[in-house]
């Protein structure tokens, strides 16, 4: 769908290989990293993005999640209320519930096989990392990946500026968020 927030958000891969992201490294040494595996593509598939900003930021003030799914879907939520975090969140009591937005595109299973497979490719999606301790929590801004690809758990947070820095210049294509 030409013009639409999500068409602007495939060049984010080349841009995550330009940058030298296929380095293997530690999320603690600052540079991104993993594993290599093959998406196998499956409509199970899915994998969450969420950023969390440095509260009172001025140039990038709004936390949001990006979802996408084997089947072909991806969704970007954005705002301040906890259905940003929490699909199923009940706070309706909370100030900020109707600051929402939601935007939704299927690109087909074929394509976000290939969306996935760049993600590992790049390293951005490694196969999940040991736990971290309560001293080594990411700090905002930072990024929270999760899901599961080809029967493969992704489970990584970082305040890594290259990381962070990444999903804030894509994020920033979906316009005002």
């Amino acid at each position: 769908m030409k013009g639409h927030p999500f068409s602007v958000f495939l060049p984010f891969l080349s841009l995550l290989l330009l940058a030298g992201c296929g380095t293997p490294a530690s999320v603690r040494e600052g540079k991104l990293g993993g594993e290599h595996f093959t998406v196998a593509g499956s409509s199970l598939d899915w994998l969450e993005i969420s950023y969390t900003p440095l509260p009172g930021d001025p140039d990038f003030p709004m936390p949001f999640r990006l979802s996408f799914f084997g089947s072909g879907e991806m969704v970007c939520r954005s705002g301040r209320s906890p259905l940003v975090w929490d699909d199923f969140s009940t706070r309706v009591d909370d100030p900020n519930w109707n600051d929402f937005r939601i935007d939704r595109i299927h690109i087909g299973e074929t394509e976000m096989t290939a969306l996935m497979q760049s993600m590992v490719d790049a390293g951005v999606v490694p196969p999940a990392w040991s736990r971290m301790s309560a001293g080594e929590m990411p700090r905002p801004p930072m990024v929270r990946l999760r899901g599961k690809i080809s029967g493969k758990a992704v489970a990584r947070q970082t305040d890594n500026r290259t990381v962070v820095r990444i999903i804030e210049r894509q994020a920033r294509r979906f316009g005002k968020l």
